[in-house]
């Protein structure tokens, strides 16, 4: 009430408020006109000119990628979703936009993969520069060695493996040991060390600081997993723990909904299954595999074809990163497809065996950019496609697979990613009867508990 009486006693005319209201209405207006106009020569949702929300409401449904889908077979290759946002669905434009010494940028959307609060990783960094020095101390702690077993369990020991030099133990505990696969996903407004990403963080920060700490040389010397690449390349305490955040989550769920997907499709598929078996059993008896007993090497799993197809089919059916990931055109401005975009304009089994030369380099290079491409490009592409070929190889030549319900074989939501739970399925083993049944747990985060 203060407030208004002291405006009241302002010497301003209603003349000059009224005036100043319609200066501000028309500025809205014309800004509007103006923002509208700049893209109004791609089709798309009416209101996108106007208003981000229909893309928005989208991912409060959770069927962002769904929506995306059905934009494209509505629209074209190149649709507005927003006043200054277009999504494409062409793989030559991705690849333009993407590559390595292109003029885009990323978006501010970016900067919501932040996973530590506190900390920026090489996945939310948004100053090219920045990213450019990040990359080239991480990219020498990529590389392959041997390990196995099964989903999200299976992917996050193998992370933990490669990132610390000791795994979790999640797979031989069949338990989720630290504590941090069922906190994370849907918490991230209530931030502490007992929710949302705070057992991560916690985890990674005791880990980095005990390289960093009193006896850090001598465990440096003992230690060659990914973060003592990370340490002799240069990266500080602060900036290892982001990067140790992003691995432990990342790298935990990214590769498992490919093999949710993967095993889904083959169990309901008896062609496909079989036809992957009886690869397994060729390869297990002509010496592809050189050691039946021992857990396949990744490069013998890259020599079975079927095998790789099935990997890149599930890839192209339920790419695990599925949000637009925006990129920002080059203040100059870009022409795409015929049509000209101002700069800061947002962008957001058997077909492979079957495929001519031409067609299998194309189909190829599309599925690659589940992984991105160029200075984007997933840095644990090649951890991932190791998973891959172990995983399948060792579940399909032990065991045979049915799903419980056939008419509702498991629930689905995509917030941008997929997730996957009550995912019934049996197992027994093929030399016998006995027979385990498990299920993806309620958290959307494993294969689960192991149930009588």
């Amino acid at each position: 009430m203060a407030i208004l009486t002291a405006l009241q006693e302002l010497p301003i005319s209603r003349e000059v408020v009224a005036g100043t209201l319609v200066v501000m209405a028309l500025a809205y207006i014309v800004n509007t006109v103006v923002v509208w106009r700049r893209l109004s020569h791609f089709p798309g949702l009416w209101w996108a000119g106007l208003s981000n929300w229909g893309f928005f409401s989208d991912a409060l449904k959770l069927r962002q990628p769904t929506a995306m889908m059905e934009y494209h077979d509505r629209y074209g290759t190149l649709v507005r979703v927003g006043p200054g946002t277009v999504f494409t669905d062409d793989p030559e434009i991705v690849y333009r936009i993407t590559a390595v010494r292109g003029r885009y940028t990323r978006a501010k959307w970016y900067q919501a993969l932040r996973l530590d609060p506190d900390r920026d990783s090489v996945v939310n960094v948004i100053d090219d520069n920045l990213h450019t020095a990040m990359r080239r101390k991480m990219a020498p702690g990529f590389r392959p060695m041997d390990f196995a077993l099964t989903a999200q369990y299976f992917t996050s020991d193998v992370i933990s493996e490669l990132a610390f030099g000791k795994g979790f133990g999640n797979c031989d505990a069949d338990a989720d040991v630290k504590g941090y696969l069922v906190k994370w996903p849907f918490r991230p407004f209530f931030y502490s060390e007992d929710m949302a990403l705070g057992p991560v963080v916690r985890i990674a920060r005791d880990v980095v600081m005990e390289r960093f700490g009193p006896a850090a040389d001598k465990t440096k010397a003992q230690k060659r997993d990914m973060l003592a690449s990370f340490i002799c390349n240069g990266i500080q305490p602060e900036q290892a723990i982001g990067e140790s955040v992003l691995q432990l989550s990342a790298g935990a769920d990214t590769p498992a909904t490919c093999i949710r997907v993967a095993i889904l499709h083959l169990i309901s598929n008896n062609v496909a299954y079989r036809r992957l078996q009886a690869e397994i059993d060729r390869c297990l008896t002509d010496g592809t595999i050189a050691d039946p007993d021992a857990v396949i090497r990744d490069s013998e799993g890259r020599k079975m074809p079927y095998l790789q197809a099935v990997i890149k089919e599930s890839l192209r059916l339920a790419p695990p990163a599925a949000q637009p990931l925006p990129k920002i055109v080059p203040p100059e401005g870009d022409t795409i497809a015929g049509r000209f975009l101002h700069g800061g304009t947002e962008i957001g089994p058997e077909r492979w065996l079957e495929a001519d030369a031409r067609e299998l380099a194309l189909m190829n290079s599309t599925v690659d950019l589940v992984f991105s491409h160029g200075k984007w490009m997933c840095l644990g592409k090649n951890v991932a496609l190791m998973e891959f070929n172990k995983i399948f190889v060792e579940i399909f030549k032990r065991f045979d697979i049915s799903i419980v319900d056939g008419f509702k074989p498991l629930d689905i939501v995509q917030p941008g990613l997929f997730l996957l739970k009550n995912f019934w399925i049996r197992i027994a083993h093929r030399e016998s009867d006995d027979v385990v049944k498990f299920a993806v747990s309620a958290t959307d985060l494993g294969l689960g508990e192991m149930v009588a």
